[in-house]
């Protein structure tokens, strides 16, 4: 049984230069927004309902965390006018 020369010799690809590399990047990008801007337009409810989604999300968050700054600060105020620097909390229980 002897080898047959195809598989034992080694196929070298030459490397890309930075403008083929470039280029070939380039045209991945340019096939990624078409493929997106052809989902879009197929589903363009979907796509509408989905940004609304994302939009409502993001403005929730970015309220609650103002809302959490505010309350905290509101707070440190409340306890900086009392006019000290310590608290002390007893806890009573009625007999």
């Amino acid at each position: 049984m002897t080898a047959t020369p195809l598989k034992d010799a080694a196929v070298v690809a030459a490397p890309l230069t930075d403008d083929a590399a470039r280029r070939r990047t380039l045209y991945a990008l340019l096939e990624c927004l078409r493929s997106a801007q052809t989902s879009v337009r197929a589903y363009g409810l979907r796509s509408v309902l989905t940004m609304l989604g994302i939009v409502i999300g993001v403005a929730s968050v970015i309220c609650v965390v103002a809302l959490v700054q505010g309350l905290s600060q509101s707070v440190t105020q409340e306890f900086q006018g009392l006019g000290g620097n310590m608290l002390t909390l007893r806890a009573e229980t009625p007999l």
